[in-house]
C-alpha cells in the first residue's frame, strides 16, 4: 500500500513540476531539464526514505518483542554483554532448588480434647492435611488433657465445651494458669452455640469459638491464620 502510495506521489509531483513549475520558469532557467532531473531524485529520495521508516514501524507494532526475543538484557539495550550472566542464571536456579528441598517445613503438635472418637478422627484427618503440624494426640476428658499438656508442650489444642468430668471451659482455664499455655492458641470446638456459651468460652480464655458441624472452608482459613501467627512468633524468638 505505501509503495502504491508513493508511486501515485511521484506521478502528482512529476504532472506538477512538468506543467506548471517548469513552464514558469522557462524565460529563468534555460537548462530546466537539469533541474527537473535533480528535483525528481530528490523527491525520489524522500519517498524511499520515509516509506521504509513507516513499513519498520509498523513491523515493530506488530512483533514488538521480535527483536528482543532470547537476547540478554545487556544486548537488547545495546550494552556489552556481562560475562558470566547465563552461568550466574543457572546458579541461582539451582541455589533456589538446593532451598526448596532441603527447608524444613515446622513442625508443630496438636491436641485434641473431646469425648467424642468420630469427632477426634474427623478432625484430626483435617489438621493432617496441614503438612506444618506433624503430631495429634488425643485426650477424651479434661483431666486427661491437663495431664498431657504437663507432660508435652503442644502448639494447638482443640477443646469441647460438654465434657465428662471437668468441662472444656474449666479445662482451658486451668491450662491458662500454667505459664507454658499462656499464649497458645486453644479453639473451642463444640454444639453449643449461643452466644452467652460463646462468651464463656472467651472468659475462659479460648482464642477462638468454633461451632459443630464444622464448616470446612472457614475451619481451614482459621488454622491457616493460627499456623502463620505461630510461625511468626518462632521468628521472633
Amino acid at each position: 500500500m505505501l509503495k502504491k502510495l508513493s508511486f501515485q506521489l511521484t506521478l502528482s509531483l512529476n504532472y506538477t513540476v512538468t506543467n506548471c513549475i517548469l513552464p514558469f520558469n522557462k524565460g529563468i532557467c534555460t537548462n530546466y531539464s537539469l533541474l527537473y532531473e535533480a528535483f525528481l531524485k530528490l523527491v525520489f529520495a524522500v519517498i524511499t526514505t520515509t516509506s521504509r521508516t513507516v513499513i519498520n514501524r509498523m513491523n515493530q507494532r506488530n512483533n514488538p518483542q521480535s527483536g528482543s526475543k532470547d537476547k540478554p538484557e545487556s544486548q537488547v539495550l545495546g550494552l556489552p554483554p556481562r560475562v558470566g550472566d547465563s552461568n550466574l542464571q543457572q546458579t541461582m536456579e539451582a541455589d533456589k532448588l538446593v532451598l526448596n528441598e532441603t527447608a524444613p517445613l515446622p513442625s508443630y503438635c496438636a491436641l485434641i480434647v473431646d469425648d467424642n472418637v468420630s469427632f477426634q478422627k474427623l478432625l484430626a484427618l483435617t489438621l493432617s492435611m496441614q503438612p506444618q503440624i506433624g503430631e495429634i494426640d488425643f485426650a477424651d476428658n479434661g483431666e486427661t488433657a491437663i495431664e498431657k499438656a504437663k507432660l508435652k508442650q503442644y502448639d494447638l489444642i482443640f477443646m469441647d465445651a460438654m465434657m465428662p468430668g471437668i468441662g472444656g471451659y474449666e479445662t482451658c482455664t486451668r491450662l491458662r494458669e500454667n505459664p507454658t499455655y499462656k499464649n497458645t492458641p486453644i479453639i473451642m470446638v463444640t454444639g453449643l452455640s449461643s452466644p452467652l456459651d460463646e462468651a464463656k468460652g472467651i472468659i475462659a480464655g479460648s482464642t477462638t469459638y468454633v461451632t459443630k458441624p464444622v464448616q470446612q472452608l472457614p475451619f481451614k482459613e482459621l488454622l491457616t491464620r493460627e499456623l502463620a501467627l505461630l510461625e511468626y512468633k518462632k521468628k521472633l524468638r
